[in-house]
């Protein structure tokens, strides 16, 4: 078995849009990497660190932004999780740990 990319983007074969973003423990160089872009309802970054680091003082600049959906955030620390994840014509299951990847059409 092939060991998964450290990030990985589920999108829908249909229309091309982001359905998922899996951001496994090994992904990214030290500092501050960003895996959303500008125009994206979410502002991204897995930070990594040494023990002990500070973060210097700093603002976040106001932006406004439109949220048509809702979005879902799920932080797993350990074991498996199945999510399924619809798209406008499919069906997506997604496995963590197991690596699993299915789609079916509806």
């Amino acid at each position: 078995m092939a060991t998964p990319e450290p990030l990985e983007r589920v999108t829908d074969d249909a229309t091309g849009a982001e359905l998922a973003l899996v951001i496994r423990a090994g992904f990214g160089q030290p500092g501050i990497n960003f895996v959303t872009d500008d125009e994206s309802v979410h502002q991204l970054g897995v930070l990594k660190w040494p023990q002990g680091h500070l973060i210097d003082a700093h603002v976040h600049n106001p932006m406004a932004r439109t949220i048509d959906s809702t979005q879902e955030v799920l932080f797993i620390r350990s074991g498996r999780v199945r999510v399924d994840l619809y798209g406008d014509d499919q069906m997506v299951s997604l496995i963590t740990g197991a690596r699993s990847l299915e789609t079916s059409s509806s």
